[in-house]
């Protein structure tokens, strides 16, 4: 408490005391090595037509599909959305490879900033990012900060009608013995329930407006398509959509029930129930 009366936050000491009795004590904190006395480079990504960072996901498919092209000057990088990291040295200073997604043809520019071995900021933002792609590659699925297994799913019994699926969360930082890697376990809590039963339910119980209670029931809802696990947040139902409403995909024009069918091996049995307008939510791929 401040001489004012004011409480304020206790100073944490960043070094051990001299003072005092040493205790042996276990934490969820890891130091790691790395490997090589390379310099880290950071090259600033722009896009032509230009992306908002906003856009996370579209940025992050077209790195993806110019891969090949950024490794022939810099090697294995980590990509941070506006930003990406590699220990390659590269001849040039600036370059540009160009990938066409959705019939528009973008051209991908890496320009570089600056080193960043001794900055601790950078060091820390690069550190969080490589765990975070390194957990995207064993294949667990980021949502939020936390990444989560979605192949392991802990069945509980089935009166509780959920599903609990593992997971982790990291975090790097800096300390007094060098960067460190903190890891906690996490869970996600899912229904078994599907949304299309959910959906069914309702409808039976409800004396109202069926479409306004779909609406205060789905909205911001998380949802899991199996068949690609995938995670979604749900802005709104189309109730005047179905899966025989159609859309253009390339040339040709189809339903999304012959899509689905397609594309997923999947015959949806309903064809006049609503769709759902989703976003993605998970960011690991």
């Amino acid at each position: 408490m401040s001489s004012e009366g004011r409480l304020v936050p206790a100073k944490r000491p960043r070094e051990a005391g001299s003072l005092g009795t040493a205790i042996p004590c276990l934490s969820n904190f890891f130091s790691f090595k790395v490997i090589g006395t390379e310099e880290i480079t950071k090259f600033a990504v722009a896009f032509d037509p230009e992306l908002p960072a906003t856009e996370d996901m579209l940025r992050m498919k077209l790195v993806r599909k110019a891969a090949s092209g950024f490794k022939e000057h810099i090697g294995r990088y980590v990509y941070a959305n506006t930003a990406v990291y590699a220990v390659k040295k590269s001849p040039v200073d600036q370059f540009t490879a160009s990938v066409t997604y959705d019939n528009v043809t973008y051209s991908i520019s890496l320009k570089r900033v600056s080193e960043i071995r001794q900055n601790e900021v950078e060091l820390r933002h690069f550190y969080n990012k490589f765990f975070n792609s390194v957990q995207g590659n064993l294949s667990l699925i980021m949502i939020g900060r936390k990444f989560f297994d979605f192949t392991a799913p802990i069945q509980l019994n089935a009166q509780y009608g959920i599903t609990l699926y593992p997971g982790y969360s990291t975090s790097v930082l800096p300390l007094e013995g060098g960067f460190m890697v903190n890891i906690d376990v996490a869970h996600r809590v899912l229904h078994t329930q599907t949304v299309y039963e959910e959906m069914k339910a309702a409808v039976s119980r409800c004396r109202g407006n069926v479409n306004a209670e779909l609406d205060k029931m789905l909205q911001d809802k998380i949802i899991v398509t199996p068949y690609n696990n995938k995670i979604y947040r749900v802005l709104s139902v189309e109730h005047s959509m179905t899966p025989l409403s159609s859309f253009q995909k390339k040339d040709q024009t189809v339903t999304y029930l012959d899509y689905f069918k397609a594309q997923y091996g999947i015959a949806i049995k309903d064809p006049q129930q609503p769709l759902l307008e989703c976003c993605r939510e998970d960011r690991s791929r």
